[in-house]
């Protein structure tokens, strides 16, 4: 009998180290982390948004509403800005589907009066995706190029930025509008444009 369990045990321990060599011999996995490029973002900068040119009061903006999780809704916001371009806007859409959360909450986002962002608020993650749409117009960017790299992000619990799900984007440094439609929120965050830098 002893001898059996003997034979037993050393088995398994065959069996246990021979199965945990395959998960750390992967030559994919290998191949597909040094093939990724590493680019780092920060998120884009407004240039002066105020309500009042010679109040440096800084404003920021925020629209919220109670949604019942099962019926879901949309929170949508509408600002206006001076800028040095003129009067700027800010148009936005969340929309909340279905069953995204159970019972009832006061789901509410502002917008930032110095970066191109939108803090979302509660901190929560969704059974479904919700859909969120964003344009700036008319706003100061001139310090960006044209040809540069732009994105839709959201920071992480790490403060890492990520780039985030969407239908379109439109960077449009000329005439001063940013706009992403369709971004998918599956968690709270702070959400917002970012341009690749070095």
């Amino acid at each position: 009998m002893k001898k059996l369990l003997t034979a037993v045990f050393i088995v398994m321990l065959f069996l246990f180290n021979a199965c945990s060599d395959m998960g750390t011999n992967n030559p994919v996995d290998q191949d597909v982390v040094t093939a990724e490029k590493a680019t780092n973002y920060e998120f884009i900068e407004l240039g002066d948004l105020v309500a009042d040119t010679e109040d440096a009061t800084e404003y920021l903006h925020w629209t919220g509403m109670l949604i019942y999780g099962p019926w879901g809704g949309d929170v949508p916001m509408l600002r206006f800005y001076f800028s040095p371009n003129g009067i700027a806007t800010v148009k936005a859409n969340l929309d909340v589907p279905r069953n995204a959360f159970s019972g009832i909450k006061l789901i509410r986002y502002t917008v930032d009066d110095e970066l191109a962002v939108v803090d979302f608020d509660p901190g929560m993650a969704f059974n479904k995706d919700l859909t969120f749409d964003l344009k700036f117009t008319n706003i100061d960017l001139g310090y960006l190029e044209a040809n540069a790299e732009y994105d839709f992000a959201y920071l992480d619990n790490n403060g890492s930025i990520v780039l985030a799900d969407y239908k379109k984007i439109t960077v449009d440094v000329e005439n001063g509008n940013l706009e992403v439609k369709g971004a998918k929120i599956g968690h709270f965050s702070r959400y917002g444009f970012v341009r690749a830098i070095e």
